[in-house]
């Protein structure tokens, strides 16, 4: 082996052991910061899981002191119930200790999606701090549909 083809042979050694050290160098940054960016626990989701659980099929929590968000896919409804009904039946599998477990949103939007023929969703919007009361006792259920907003959209099958 000639002089020239052993100091290619170094170079190029020296350029493998660099890129080797920078993939290196990557994993392990890469790594850290995936270690540090785990999501925390979310007690809310925790507590509404098991209750909801058993009525919807899926289920969705966003909470937060500024605005809680829970959208349910229930299984489809028999015919006979009115649309109000689905989303107050999901009100009333709330925990009533949520208060305790939960920050106060300044609001909760509520969205029950349902399936075949038509697919529904039907939407409440209500004041956090309302709906925690209605939960503990303190207001009745017609001091609670008074204030709360409603939405319900439908999608039959074909319609574009």
């Amino acid at each position: 082996m000639t002089r020239r083809q052993k100091l290619v042979l170094i170079v190029l050694a020296v350029l493998n052991l660099a890129v080797i050290g920078a993939m290196g160098s990557y994993v392990v940054i890469t790594t850290r910061r995936a270690d540090t960016a785990s999501v925390d626990p979310n007690p809310c989701a925790d507590a509404l899981l098991p209750r909801m659980g058993t009525w919807a099929a899926s289920m969705v929590v966003d909470w937060s002191p500024d605005a809680a968000y829970v959208e349910l896919t229930h299984p489809t409804p028999s015919v006979a119930n009115a649309p109000a009904d689905l989303v107050w039946d999901a009100l009333d599998h709330l925990p009533a200790d949520l208060a305790e477990i939960c920050p106060e949103p300044g609001s909760v939007t509520l969205t029950v999606h349902t399936g075949s023929p038509a697919t529904q969703s039907q939407t409440v919007l209500v004041d956090g701090a309302l709906l925690l009361d209605w939960l503990a006792g303190r207001i009745s259920d017609d001091d609670l549909a008074a204030q709360a907003r409603y939405r319900i959209v439908q999608v039959r099958p074909g319609a574009n």
